[in-house]
């Protein structure tokens, strides 16, 4: 129980995180950009990346492999369910709004059309997954010092 809400929030952390990247163009801009930088298949891939690190854990931690595999199992549907809600695919499209120009969004989509652009498209995946074990494990350093600070404060009167 105690890593899931780990789970829930490296989640919906790296799927947000590898769907910001745009913002106000034409629907057209904005639909192209947002389809060549967040398609689904990415999206799904870079969520169930970000969880192996905690499977992993599971397994060292001497949870029976069955068990491991249902966890995977049920993960894996929620972020199919999570990567094709329409709702996420317009908000986003309005994020990028905030950030980006017509004019910007057009040329991002234009980079990401170059050989360098489609390298970038196709390493965030990786990029992500490994920074996310990096600080994850870096994290865990200090973990126990963040326990202790927060139980201090909670014992307080």
């Amino acid at each position: 129980m105690k890593y899931l809400s780990g789970i829930l929030s490296a989640g919906a952390f790296f799927l947000l995180s590898s769907t910001v990247v745009m913002a106000e163009a034409p629907a057209g801009s904005m639909e192209e950009l947002y389809q060549m930088v967040s398609p689904k298949e990415m999206m799904m891939e870079t969520m169930i990346s970000t969880m192996q690190p905690m499977l992993d854990n599971f397994k060292q931690s001497g949870m029976p492999d069955e068990k491991i595999a249902k966890i995977k199992e049920v993960f894996t549907s929620f972020a199919s369910k999570v990567s094709q809600d329409e709702e996420l695919h317009t908000g986003m499209i309005q994020v990028y709004k905030q950030h980006f120009s017509d004019a910007e969004a057009a040329e991002l989509v234009e980079f990401y059309k170059t050989p360098l652009g489609q390298k970038a498209l196709k390493t965030m995946p990786a990029l992500f997954q490994e920074g996310a074990a990096l600080g994850q494990r870096i994290a865990e350093k200090y973990q126990e010092e963040l326990k202790n600070g927060m139980m201090q404060i909670m014992s307080e009167e």
